[in-house]
């Protein structure tokens, strides 16, 4: 409690201790001392651009800082930039995923880490390690729709490419505190019916609508995301994936389908084929991984990223 808020670290020593009762309690044995990281999602300013396949990489490269001033609203000489290429599938357009994160809290994470005897090789962004672990390299346009705790975050994803990413303030705290308001009781009260009955055919009429209400930003968000991504490309979204602990909500995917006509499902980042079990797990160790799979599936992102990057120590 009160170790990280907001994605600034406000307890280094708890958090190197946590870290280390981790790494020390790994099994069938501790990891390389190296490591692909995520940031704060909060904390990272990202955007699309769209630039002209005449243009060469390097004028493209020496545009982005200008380009945006115009959209990030932060001194990019404090941040950490990075981008990454993409051509579009009318091989007119390069597609550039651009992102900045705070230079301070770069450094906060790679020193918690580094003391713990743990090397950061690269940082990365977490709507970039959804994309490899739920969507995979599948040429047909997704949205993930990563629904946490506090925060929603939505992305439309082609080919493990990030092409659009919204933040939206709303996250399944938000469906708690709608029913502990309209039942007027308490937050684990309100939490345990928000996760026992959701937005089944069980739940009562007026808590449904409450429930419905409060999910009403994410909805309008995915529709808003996919039919921006189909106006700008001319090419149809084929279906939502939902990702962060709320995508287990009961009725959710129902409820996004109903409003993008789309099919909807919850992702499974052990459906790659990037992903094996070591044969050394028990069968108890197996099964509490595949029922808690979609907590996994940065952590899974951040694995195929390492392994691509040092094959033989796999990250």
């Amino acid at each position: 409690k009160d170790v990280i808020a907001d994605g600034d670290i406000l307890r280094p020593d708890a958090l190197q201790s946590a870290l280390k009762s981790l790494l020390d309690g790994a099994r069938p044995e501790r990891f390389s001392n190296h490591a692909v990281v995520t940031l704060p999602e909060a904390k990272v300013y990202v955007h699309t651009f769209d630039f002209p396949v005449s243009l060469r990489e390097k004028e493209v490269r020496n545009a982005i800082p200008y380009e945006a001033e115009g959209v990030i609203p932060v001194d990019l000489s404090t941040m950490e930039t990075d981008l990454v290429f993409h051509r579009s599938q009318d091989q007119k357009t390069r597609h550039v995923f651009f992102a900045a994160v705070p230079r301070t809290l770069v450094a906060q994470y790679a020193s918690a880490l580094r003391a713990v005897g743990v090397e950061p090789v690269a940082f990365d962004v977490e709507s970039a390690a959804l994309a490899r672990s739920v969507a995979g390299p599948r040429a047909e346009p997704v949205v993930v729709a990563d629904i946490g705790a506090r925060r929603t975050t939505l992305i439309v994803v082609e080919h493990e490419t990030v092409h659009g990413a919204v933040s939206i303030s709303v996250g399944g705290d938000t469906v708690t505190d709608a029913i502990m308001r309209a039942r007027n009781v308490s937050w684990e009260t309100a939490e345990t019916e928000k996760e026992t009955v959701g937005l089944s055919p069980g739940a009562e009429p007026p808590i449904r609508s409450v429930m419905e209400e409060a999910l009403q930003p994410v909805v309008r968000g995915v529709v808003q995301l996919l039919r921006l991504h189909e106006s700008h490309t001319g090419r149809p979204v084929g279906a939502v994936i939902l990702a962060g602990g709320t995508a287990l909500l009961k009725g959710l995917d129902r409820l996004v389908a109903e409003a993008t006509q789309r099919n909807v499902r919850v992702g499974d980042p052990f459906a790659t084929p990037d992903i094996l079990f070591p044969p050394e797990l028990t069968t108890a160790d197996v099964g509490w991984l595949e029922h808690g799979r979609i907590f996994f599936a940065t952590s899974v992102g951040l694995g195929i990223r390492g392994a691509r990057w040092d094959p033989p120590r796999r990250g």
